[in-house]
């Protein structure tokens, strides 16, 4: 019990990027379209920075929070090497999660094992540095660790990159604005 209750409690920070990623996506466009009512020097890159968020509801914000705190935890993981099981329970439950609320039920199975192969994947980086660390130095065993380590950060960036373009096509803005040009 000892040990469940010491791994919550290291856990509390990633709980608490979660907690920050999904107020300051809510809250945040808000108060930049507020500032850009009362500042006429708003920059194209600001605007396209937060233009993505302009339209989206909060349900649709909280999907792209899950799915951030995911993406940058996977990212902290190519860091580290002292990841326990409760992390890697906590990165396939937030991708699950995201994969049930944005309603992709046809591509669901093959989510949760993509969602599976990016834990093993992460898993078989921190063998490998583990054992670079602690067994022998190696150069193949290090070229391996380093490959892997690339391909994680490529895979995870691709995947990551087409859930929010799935979650901004969703938006009904978006969808006005293509239908709109469609017709030009």
């Amino acid at each position: 019990m000892n040990l469940i209750l010491y791994n919550l409690g290291s856990f509390f920070w990633f709980t608490l990027t979660f907690l920050v990623f999904i107020v300051s996506f809510i809250f945040g466009p808000e108060l930049f379209a507020r500032k850009a009512d009362t500042n006429t020097e708003i920059t194209k890159n600001k605007l396209k920075l937060f233009g993505i968020f302009m339209g989206l509801n909060n349900y649709e914000i909280i999907l792209f929070s899950i799915r951030t705190v995911s993406y940058i935890f996977i990212i902290y993981s190519l860091f580290t090497n002292d990841l326990i099981e409760i992390h890697f329970i906590f990165l396939f439950l937030s991708m699950l999660t995201f994969y049930i609320l944005s309603a992709k039920f046809k591509s669901l199975p093959l989510n949760i094992l993509n969602s599976i192969f990016i834990c093993i994947i992460i898993f078989s980086k921190q063998v490998f540095w583990n054992y670079l660390e602690e067994i022998n130095l190696t150069y193949y065993v290090f070229i391996m660790a380093v490959l892997l380590s690339i391909f994680i950060f490529l895979y995870t960036s691709y995947i990551y990159l087409k859930d929010i373009e799935y979650i901004i096509n969703k938006n009904k803005f978006i969808k006005k604005i293509r239908k709109q040009k469609s017709y030009i």
